[in-house]
């Protein structure tokens, strides 16, 4: 993937020693220092990432990083003033992007014989907190400098200690993830925002609100398509007529991919006569397998489950078409991510919720197009 050093001002060196340093994986940079008039190429980038985030992302910064936040602060919701460079971060935590450090590189001396740099790192600690690792120091040589750098972006960041004159303070940085939580939580902006009673096979059911966290925005995706997306808890039993408008916006003729692991429901016989012996159970069965009858049909569940998926995972791809009036039609199971992408891509490229298959009659399409590349 191109690398896209925005600022003119980078220092060309740097730019070029970075795309080497990145460039194997595949990373994207984008360097934030814009002027207000360039605010537009940058939405492209911007908007590229969002349907095709295939790499890790690493965003470059100078002191006038806010005016980043500031001309993408759709990116958190609900934000009237947004002022640090924090706050960057948590929306790129907020897109559920993953495997991100920032850096922040500040020359000070134009010369050609000495560099200062403030280096700042942030790596996830868990699901909700991101430690930051700062450290200032001025270099005579460029190549001590890339050394470094290096050091710090390839390694623990919290591991880096020991160099000379340098200070590091790592930090648990909170402020702010609570607003993020909490927008997520509440109605997307424009969507009904009240729990409604619609009549649903014959009987009155509430439809939950349309939150912000359902968007397809804020799902994981690979190559542009949803991977197990988060969607509203009655997503597949809700009439379409009774969905709510952005839903239908968001979700209509856009396909996802769900995943299955092999599991079992029983990890013993002894858990298996257990859950028989439940009253819910007992009465809608007419015997209780004897061990043996037990572990043979395990056996085969496992066999028949490995021989169709042999990693062990099934890539469903599904879609919410018209197919099925209460919720999303299946489109097909298939063996790999791959194969379900390229059935997605299929999906789009078709334009019609008639499209299914299964994976022995796409395998040879897939096949020879793979060859092609």
């Amino acid at each position: 993937m191109e690398w896209q050093l925005l600022s003119k001002r980078f220092d060309h060196h740097m730019s070029q020693w970075l795309d080497e340093l990145f460039g194997e994986q595949d990373s994207i940079v984008i360097d934030s220092s814009l002027e207000d008039g360039d605010f537009d190429d940058f939405f492209e980038v911007l908007k590229s990432i969002e349907q095709n985030h295939l790499a890790p992302i690493t965003f470059l910064y100078h002191e006038n990083g806010e005016n980043f936040v500031e001309a993408y602060r759709g990116v958190v919701p609900e934000e009237k003033s947004i002022g640090s460079i924090h706050q960057a971060k948590l929306a790129i935590q907020y897109k559920k992007l993953k495997s991100i450090r920032y850096f922040k590189i500040n020359s000070t001396d134009d010369s050609d014989d000495e560099y200062s740099f403030s280096v700042e790192i942030t790596c996830p600690v868990d699901s909700d907190l991101y430690t930051s690792c700062r450290t200032n120091h001025t270099w005579k040589n460029l190549d001590d400098c890339k050394q470094q750098i290096h050091d710090i972006l390839m390694v623990n960041p919290l591991s880096f200690v020991g160099v000379r004159d340098c200070t590091l303070e790592p930090t648990i940085e909170q402020r702010g993830i609570a607003r993020v939580e909490k927008a997520l939580e509440e109605p997307a902006v424009g969507a009904i925002s009240q729990v409604r009673t619609v009549e649903y096979i014959g009987m009155e059911t509430e439809i939950a609100p349309y939150l912000e966290k359902y968007r397809p925005v804020h799902q994981e995706l690979v190559e542009g398509f949803p991977v197990n997306p988060t969607l509203r808890p009655d997503f597949d039993s809700t009439d379409n007529n009774e969905r709510d408008p952005l839903e239908i916006e968001d979700w209509w003729g856009k396909p996802y991919i769900v995943t299955d692991e092999y599991w079992q429901a029983d990890d013993s016989y002894s858990d298996y006569v257990e859950r028989m012996s439940d009253p819910k159970v007992k009465d809608l069965i007419s015997k209780v397998d004897t061990e043996e009858e037990f572990c043979k049909r395990m056996d085969d569940d496992k066999k028949s489950w490995f021989e169709h998926w042999p990693t062990g995972t099934r890539y469903e791809v599904r879609c919410l078409d018209g197919g099925a009036w209460d919720r999303s039609s299946s489109k097909g199971m298939f063996s790999s991510l791959e194969l379900a992408i390229f059935v997605c891509n299929k999906i789009v490229e078709s334009d019609s919720f008639l499209f299914c298959t299964r994976e022995e009659d796409i395998l040879p399409e897939f096949e020879a197009q793979a060859s092609l590349k």
